[in-house]
């Protein structure tokens, strides 16, 4: 077996799931799964979907999901390396910490307004993009605990955030043009991109390539040193985009 990356997107309807090629692998997408946001996978290839007021679970080989918790909004969600689930919750304003069988362990977030975008950095802190008094946005950076670490000023309303190998900071910019980046410890790094169309989701892969969910138009891989990958396009606008690295797939 050979190892390859997954991409995930929705478009707030379906899901889609794609190969490295843009190449259509799977669709998500009975009666239940509407307004489809938040995805993630774990390391057994369960399969999570947020909509609505649900996140609904899909286990391996199985077309028919699951609940797996019920939230006001499940807007984004993260697993950790014990393959727990964090999920942020737009409407509450908050983050659901659940274990592997959707049994609620921590809620180590609250009170936050329009809560969306949410990831873990390589020390297992949480990271999420809320709204300031100012109206614009801060990037708070918790323990899975709910302990307060850093909170990082950034130039848009929330939205959903992405970070590198080597935890640096992907968030929109500009007037919803663009991408900015933050190194580690809340330093402004200048624009990654830019001429993007309403990004929203974002995601790396394996390669370090950047993925951008535009909600006005398609899918679109970035390169590591920013170039935009004209070989890769997803024929659907995006909500949010999610990678699952290194996939067992047969070999070619």
């Amino acid at each position: 077996m050979a190892r390859a990356d997954r991409i995930f997107a929705t478009n707030l309807g379906s899901v889609h799931e794609y190969d490295e090629s843009g190449q259509l692998v799977r669709t998500y997408s009975p009666a239940t799964i509407r307004n489809a946001a938040g995805i993630a996978v774990d390391s057994r290839g369960n399969v999570y979907i947020g909509q609505a007021s649900t996140v609904w679970r899909y286990r391996p080989g199985n077309d028919i999901p699951e609940a797996f918790a019920s939230l006001s909004y499940p807007v984004d969600i993260e697993v950790a390396s014990d393959d727990t689930l964090f999920v942020s919750d737009f409407t509450e304003g908050s983050i659901s910490h659940f274990d592997q069988d959707g049994n609620l362990l921590a809620t180590p977030l609250v009170n936050q307004v329009n809560l969306t975008g949410i990831d873990i950095d390589s020390n297992g802190n949480l990271l999420a993009y809320v709204r300031d008094s100012s109206g614009g946005g801060t990037v708070e950076r918790i323990t899975p605990a709910g302990d307060f670490l850093q909170s990082i000023k950034v130039n848009t309303a929330p939205n959903f955030l992405a970070l590198d190998d080597v935890d640096n900071i992907y968030v929109q910019g500009g007037k919803g043009d663009m991408i900015d980046r933050f190194l580690p410890d809340g330093t402004y790094a200048g624009i990654y991109l830019s001429d993007v169309a309403m990004p929203f989701g974002l995601d790396f892969d394996s390669a370090g390539r950047l993925y951008v969910a535009q909600y006005v138009g398609p899918v679109r891989r970035y390169n590591a040193d920013g170039s935009l990958d004209d070989t890769f396009s997803l024929p659907v606008s995006g909500f949010n985009v999610y990678v699952h690295r290194g996939v067992s797939v047969p070999e070619p």
